[in-house]
């Protein structure tokens, strides 16, 4: 059977409060605060608030992902 997707619908971007992107990032809201303070992570300003989308946190991630480490194998 050949089945073909015409198109593969991306969901949409999640926003997140400061809250909550600390809660994701698993950090404080003040370590969040110097984040974004340095340049480090991306953000929007909408009117006096504060957002960040999940593709910013994501990228943040994938830029500050260190490697794993190996495990030695014993004979």
């Amino acid at each position: 059977e050949n089945l073909q997707i015409s198109e593969v619908k991306q969901p949409e971007p999640k926003n997140y409060t400061e809250k909550e992107a600390a809660d994701f990032l698993r950090c404080s809201s003040t370590t969040l605060w110097r984040l974004r303070r340095s340049g480090v992570i991306k953000y929007r300003r909408v009117g006096n608030r504060i957002i960040y989308t999940s593709r910013d946190l994501q990228s943040f991630l994938e830029r500050n992902a260190q490697g794993g480490f190996a495990v030695a194998q014993s004979n």
